[in-house]
């Protein structure tokens, strides 16, 4: 009887300890190999115009990272040498969440999870399975279970969060005040709240709005891929009231401003 020969795996993350934490943890268990590689050569490998064959069987990067190596991935001629990608990070933001899966992305754990759920999540990715941490489920549930914002309802929740009152975002956005209201019922009727207070709370708890441009007028969804740099942080841009933020009922004199 042929022994398997074990999950060749590849460790990518920009901050030194946790990747050697994590390269740590995979080394206790017999059938996963993680290999020592220069990061650096993976690196330019992969940021060709035809990137080369990366021959693992499972990356593991941080969110940043990962998505850069989707991308990267998706251009390699072969198919065949395609190593599957698992993300380990702290952010549960649903539109990451969504963005990484849209890259193809396979696993997406969350830091603080068990240290056997990363190897759970290597073998379930390495033979054709997806693999979420239970919060990250959570996220896809609550976003399956809501109907989606249009384009324009996004760009008034934005300055929304902002601060703006209903006179400021109609001349911003260049619309009807009686525009702005109908949207903004639309907008709390999908998120499930009853005012701008809990709606600023819903953003800032499911990072609904994080992978969208600031200016209103794009109307790219979240579910789209924003460009990333090159070493971008992995601590999330997570949206949150401004210093002093409005009550409800200064949200709601501000609503007939």
């Amino acid at each position: 009887m042929s022994i398997a020969a074990p999950i060749k795996v590849l460790v990518i993350h920009d901050d030194p300890l946790t990747r050697a934490g994590l390269i740590a943890a995979l080394q206790s268990y017999t059938d996963i190999e993680p290999l020592s590689v220069d990061v650096s050569c993976i690196e330019t490998a992969l940021d060709r115009p035809t990137p080369e064959p990366l021959f693992v069987d499972v990356l593991v990067a941080n969110y940043s990272n990962a998505i850069r190596l989707a991308e990267a991935i998706a251009r390699q001629s072969s198919a065949r040498s395609r190593p599957r990608i698992l993300i380990v990070t702290a952010s549960d933001s649903e539109c990451e969440i969504r963005t990484a899966i849209g890259c193809g992305v396979a696993g997406y754990l969350l830091a603080g999870c068990p240290l056997e759920h990363l190897a759970i999540g290597v073998r379930a990715i390495h033979r054709g399975a997806r693999h979420f941490s239970p919060g990250v489920t959570q996220r896809l549930a609550e976003s399956l279970a809501t109907e989606p914002l249009t384009g324009r309802e996004e760009a008034v929740l934005h300055l929304v969060v902002d601060g703006l009152c209903n006179k400021a975002i109609a001349a911003r956005l260049g619309v009807a005040l009686g525009t702005v209201k109908t949207h903004l019922k639309a907008i709390f009727d999908k998120l499930g709240v009853a005012t701008r207070t809990q709606a600023v709370i819903t953003v800032a708890r499911r990072g609904l709005l994080q992978q969208r441009a600031r200016d209103p007028e794009i109307g790219a969804s979240c579910a789209r891929l924003s460009p990333l740099p090159a070493r971008a942080s992995e601590a999330p841009n997570t949206p949150t009231t401004r210093q002093g933020a409005m009550d409800d009922a200064h949200f709601m004199e501000a609503v007939s401003c």
